[in-house]
């Protein structure tokens, strides 16, 4: 598809999106949330699809930035930098996957 054509080989693709394992019912509370999946199911998907998954963590982000936290750039900076955060807030996944036919990087 169009990612194949777009993406170079060796290209990484970058998929964050909410994890139903995760976030259980709650996923549904979107309209656009048709297809759910885990990072597993995601990791899955894309071997099929010929990439190479390089990383897929359950927990990356928080499900939603709607919330009364303050969204500032230090804090969101520190929350990336400190994994734990990532276990205790993540409603997301992270998956990184390569494109076949370049060099490993």
């Amino acid at each position: 598809g169009a990612l194949r054509r777009v993406l170079r080989p060796g290209g990484r693709l970058i998929i964050m999106q909410p994890n139903a394992r995760v976030v259980g019912g709650a996923f549904w509370d979107f309209f656009d949330h048709t297809l759910p999946l885990s990072e597993k199911g995601m990791a899955e998907a894309l071997g099929i699809a010929g990439y190479e998954v390089i990383e897929a963590r359950a927990k990356f982000l928080p499900y939603t930035t709607k919330s009364r936290l303050p969204r500032w750039p230090i804090l969101v900076r520190l929350y990336l930098a400190f994994p734990p955060a990532h276990w205790l807030f993540g409603g997301q996944m992270l998956v990184i996957a390569r494109k076949p036919g370049g060099g490993a990087s």
